[in-house]
């Protein structure tokens, strides 16, 4: 008895001397990250960092954060920013976020509001630490200002490792987005579409042209995409509802080239609503209608390829201008 009691007490010593050790660690981590920082022109303030969590987990909490980019144009603050890992798994990591938190952008306040905003990341234990999974999650979400705002349900955005090399699945979800109703009056003043949009979803996998790890960020020039695949993107808005899917490979200027089929319902209503905002010009927007009631032939549901190529993209026969660069 007497030496499995000496045993149990010289691994309870061991084992607090290795959470000890990692605990400053992780905190050493988290102070030299905000004093890096601060060497690359970012003002950065805050009243308090400590770890906590013997003994199985590392907890992290920096209080009244301030971050201030090297150009002063925008701003971040919050009361406070916590940071969770088991002692055991230290490779995954879990943020959780304050209620309420600020940004001002060209002097421009806007308060970001949430429900249980938190966000994970992990990473494969090995010596690249390469990249595993990262989710943020949500239960509500509101950006507001002195203008306007904006709110949401439930909100989940995903990112994970593919079967392919240096490839990566991405998921978005954001439920019940609403819009400011100054901005929906003016854009359905009849109610065509309603005050909020069901749903939106995004499922893809985009593929770099190298892995991310430790050395991604630190060693050249940031990965770029080489080619992307939309599985889904889909859009839900009263009577309207609009899907995509399909491909495309970016070359090393990065001009895209490949082809997306884009298929909606109700479309004419978010048209109208788009130029009555002044989005699409009207001469522009007429152009649209008819080119799509003839590509529809009567129908309700419009099918049409958007497609990119030679530099410039066009939905269906409708050219629409130079493609965007993704370098």
């Amino acid at each position: 008895m007497r030496r499995l009691l000496i045993i149990v007490v010289v691994l309870a010593t061991i084992y607090g001397g290795y959470w000890f050790i990692g605990a400053r660690t992780v905190e050493g981590g988290a102070q030299d990250a905000l004093a890096e920082m601060a060497t690359q022109g970012w003002d950065v303030t805050f009243s308090d960092l400590d770890t906590r969590g013997f003994p199985s987990r590392f907890d992290t909490t920096v209080t009244d954060l301030s971050l201030t980019t090297p150009d002063r144009s925008v701003t971040y603050e919050a009361p406070f920013l916590q940071a969770f890992a088991l002692s055991y798994q230290p490779n995954k990591v879990i943020a959780a976020f304050p209620p309420r938190q600020t940004l001002r952008i060209f002097g421009q306040p806007f308060t970001i509001a949430s429900d249980g905003l938190r966000a994970s990341a992990a990473v494969e234990a090995n010596a690249g630490l390469s990249f595993d999974a990262a989710t943020v999650e949500a239960e509500m979400l509101a950006l507001s200002s002195d203008v306007a705002g904006v709110r949401t349900g439930p909100v989940l955005a995903a990112m994970r490792g593919a079967a392919m090399p240096n490839a990566y699945d991405g998921y978005l979800s954001v439920a019940r987005i609403t819009l400011p109703d100054d901005l929906w009056q003016q854009m359905f003043p009849h109610g065509a579409l309603p005050l909020s949009i069901d749903e939106l979803r995004f499922n893809s996998t985009a593929t770099l042209d190298r892995a991310l790890n430790r050395a991604t960020f630190t060693d050249g020039p940031p990965p770029v995409m080489t080619a992307l695949k939309l599985t889904e993107l889909a859009l839900i808005w009263g009577d309207l509802s609009i899907s995509a899917t399909g491909a495309i490979d970016i070359d090393q200027a990065g001009v895209p080239s490949g082809k997306i089929t884009v298929t909606a319902t109700a479309w004419e209503d978010l048209l109208t609503g788009l130029e009555n905002v002044g989005v699409v010009e009207h001469g522009i927007a007429d152009t649209y209608r008819n080119m799509g009631r003839m590509l529809s032939e009567g129908s309700d549901t419009l099918t049409v390829p958007l497609t990119f190529q030679n530099g410039f993209m066009s939905l269906g026969a409708v050219p629409l201008g130079l493609a965007p660069r993704f370098r």
